[in-house]
């Protein structure tokens, strides 16, 4: 099946669609990318849709799909870096002086969280931010 006959229409099995570079090229129109590389879920929902013997599952419920696993997995990825950034703020032995690490450490990650830099907890933020926590210090 060449990449301009394939739709949102086409069905993921027995219609003659495979994961190949003219599905390749196909996904890259669609997403408006020069390179598309095929995901983990979209192999998954496929394989799914096999064993089941589905042939209502389309190459458009194969994106929904697929977008609504990578907004899961973008949502815990963002929880394993709050854990991660809270576990280590609270390690830190100038965590020590505040009486709410939680809180701040809340504060401190929306800074971290928007920024453009690593997810990570540094001991710099508690400088940086000190007029925002300093009512935090016991």
């Amino acid at each position: 099946m060449r990449a301009n006959q394939i739709t949102l229409n086409t069905k993921l099995i027995n219609s003659g669609f495979s994961f190949n570079n003219e599905a390749r090229q196909f996904f890259a129109n669609y997403f408006q990318v020069d390179k598309f590389s095929f995901k983990k879920s979209m192999a998954i929902i496929k394989r799914r849709a096999e064993l089941e013997n589905d042939d209502t599952i389309t190459v458009g419920d194969l994106i929904k799909k697929m977008q609504t696993v990578n907004t899961k997995a973008t949502h815990e990825e963002h929880t394993y870096q709050w854990n991660n950034f809270v576990s280590d703020f609270c390690s830190c032995k100038q965590s020590n002086i505040f009486t709410n690490k939680l809180k701040v450490a809340a504060i401190l990650w929306q800074h971290v969280k928007k920024s453009t830099h690593t997810k990570t907890f540094d001991t710099q933020l508690l400088n940086q931010y000190h007029a925002e926590i300093k009512s935090f210090i016991k």
